[in-house]
């Protein structure tokens, strides 16, 4: 059993450097769960280890975070806040992308992760792991929105310990997910689409104790593809990532 905390009942956040907000919901209610869990690690060398894992979750009530799209007029505002039951007083901002807390009454999440390392010698080392996740509302049997159903990460780590030098590329990558669910067909579904994200690092140590070290984020630019476009009516096309890129 878990109870809804002050940040899900009362929060109202608007960053600046984004297009989203995240309002509470006081009438949320407890949730509970039941979940198991088995994995195992492979490590047939001091060079290479495996792992997998397979998890199941019941979930009764749980409180999510929940897309209600973009908010593109007072009278669509309106309406959305007395669907969903939020105090009107928190006047979420036209123009952004609306998070709202709520119970989803019974919801099963299920999958399975794979991981693995591997030292190729010269200093070069790379890791990979992956995430397959089943996550369905059983009352509406809409997917859950927010949610990838594939996901992964890949690593290619360089070191030499003679140079003080280390290097670093990192991607992720993460399938089509529901940005807004469908609320047992009381509101369309909406997809995003599939993206993956680079990250270089690299530092320099010169001295024992003395490291100078620098990173770009977000390598290639990846951006949601609505960036920039407005629609025929004049609004802006819905973003379902809200990183700048």
């Amino acid at each position: 059993m878990r109870a809804p905390d002050l940040e899900q009942l009362y929060y109202r956040f608007v960053p600046a450097a984004n297009i989203y907000q995240v309002v509470g919901n006081p009438s949320l209610e407890p949730e509970s769960s039941r979940s198991w869990q088995a994995g195992f690690d492979y490590t047939p060398s001091y060079k290479l280890r495996l792992g997998f894992n397979a998890f199941h979750n019941d979930v009764d009530n749980l409180i999510e975070a929940v897309s209600l799209g973009f908010l593109t007029s007072p009278a669509q505002r309106a309406a959305l806040l007395a669907r969903e039951g939020v105090d009107p007083s928190f006047a979420p901002q036209l123009g952004r992308l609306l998070f709202v807390y709520r119970n989803v009454r019974a919801v099963t999440t299920q999958g399975i992760e794979l991981d693995g390392q591997a030292d190729l010698g010269r200093g070069i080392q790379i890791a990979a792991a992956y995430t397959y996740l089943d996550a369905i509302d059983q009352e509406s049997g809409d997917a859950l929105a927010g949610r990838h159903p594939h996901q992964g990460t890949a690593r290619a780590t360089w070191v030499s310990a003679s140079r003080g030098l280390r290097a670093e590329l990192r991607g992720s990558f993460f399938s089509s997910w529901v940005a807004t669910a469908g609320h047992g067909g009381s509101s369309p579904i909406e997809e995003a689409p599939k993206y993956a994200l680079l990250d270089l690092y690299a530092a320099k140590r010169f001295a024992h104790g003395f490291e100078v070290f620098g990173a770009i984020d977000n390598l290639t630019d990846s951006q949601d593809p609505n960036t920039g476009i407005v629609l025929e009516d004049g609004t802006a096309a819905p973003i379902y990532r809200p990183e700048i890129g």
